[in-house]
């Protein structure tokens, strides 16, 4: 009997899963639920039905629902007879409280969660968020509001896999990263990191991993750490986990700087429960052997954008980047990573990288004037 891959509501990289798979011999159904629901931003990165036919999946479905991906593959699994992940714990990895609860269950470290009525500017960020429609497509109904956590922000991700045929799954660290913050506390920079250097907070990612069930395939966590001695980092908190590959091209480019390290054929063949070849029982992270950043291009006014300015094509360790406003847009000034306006990859020697990221900075302008319009 043929295997196939079921791809649920592909977006950003679903070219390389696509490609994994055919690699390993499967076959690929794609799940996509409807893009009207995702905000405009979002909706550039969804493919068509007929990008999808083209880059190899044999069969495209359309599902009418509103639940996120994650969700949905571990019920889809579930039913099927599959391995997926603990079904008890599935708000955990989706609702920000129910995940501190689990972790905090679990024995860790977490930020209080309270709601917030009493102050001005929480109440009207509450009223900016309530009624509209978030990024998985669903209709904002509550806000959450978090004390504020100090300290370095890191990504951790993590992958289930099998070094033998004859030994379960277990959690291995794929890949770290380190951001760094302006004084307006946005995204200047993130940079892979060398695991072995952060003992404390791998142990601390993979407890988290297993306090909200993973037990097949990718897990991305978000926390921060004091810096208490040069380079050492304790006292880990958690700001998110999710049960899925990171975003940002993130398992792009840790492919890119690890060895023989293929995270969407690891993706693969840990839901398949098959083993992954390159990692030994004794293995508990991978370490790269080229340093990678990842730029992020700030927006630094709202207005209607005018010009936009950046030169990449002299930088000798660009492996990718992508504007995602363009002249004519109306932006808000950058807040977050999903309203830069735009990124730049960069791989290869670490030496070398510095010079291209002031190269990038050099070069980069976005003239913004004033508009009355209001942002969409």
């Amino acid at each position: 009997m043929e295997s196939a891959v079921v791809l649920i509501d592909p977006v950003t990289d679903w070219k390389q899963v696509i490609e994994a798979a055919a690699s390993l011999g499967h076959s690929v159904v794609a799940v996509q639920l409807p893009a009207e629901t995702l905000p405009d931003k979002f909706q550039s990165f969804v493919p068509t039905a007929l990008a999808l036919r083209e880059a190899g999946v044999d069969h495209v479905l359309s599902v009418e629902q509103r639940d996120i991906a994650v969700e949905v593959s571990d019920c889809v699994a579930s039913c099927l007879g599959l391995p997926h992940n603990r079904l008890d714990c599935v708000t955990a990895r989706r609702d920000k409280g129910m995940m501190k609860n689990a972790v905090e269950a679990a024995g860790m470290s977490t930020t209080d969660v309270f709601i917030c009525s009493n102050d001005q500017e929480a109440a009207r960020a509450i009223t900016s968020i309530i009624g509209k429609t978030g990024p998985d497509g669903r209709r904002v109904e509550k806000a959450l509001l978090e004390e504020y956590i100090g300290g370095v922000e890191f990504a951790i991700n993590l992958m289930a896999v099998s070094s033998d045929n004859n030994a379960p799954q277990r959690l291995l660290v794929t890949d770290v990263w380190k951001y760094r913050k302006t004084k307006q506390a946005r995204y200047d920079q993130a940079e892979i990191c060398n695991p072995d250097d952060y003992p404390s907070l791998l142990r601390y990612a993979t407890k988290v991993t297993e306090a909200v069930g993973v037990r097949v395939g990718a897990a991305h966590v978000e926390l921060k750490a004091e810096e208490v001695n040069n380079g050492s980092f304790a006292n880990p908190v958690m700001i998110e986990v999710g049960a899925r590959l990171s975003g940002g091209r993130k398992s792009i480019m840790a492919q890119s700087a690890i060895q023989n390290w293929n995270p969407f054929e690891a993706l693969i063949q840990s839901h398949s429960m098959e083993t992954c070849e390159i990692v030994s029982q004794n293995t508990n992270f991978l370490t790269p052997n080229k340093f990678v950043r990842h730029i992020f291009l700030p927006i630094e006014k709202k207005g209607r954008v005018e010009t936009i300015d950046l030169d990449v094509s002299s930088l000798t360790t660009l492996h990718s980047s992508a504007m995602i406003c363009k002249v004519g847009d109306i932006v808000d000034e950058t807040t977050d990573i999903v309203t830069c306006a735009g990124f730049v990859w960069l791989v290869g020697d670490r030496k070398q990288v510095d010079e291209d990221t002031d190269a990038v900075m050099t070069s980069f302008a976005l003239t913004v004037t004033d508009n009355e319009e209001s942002v969409c």
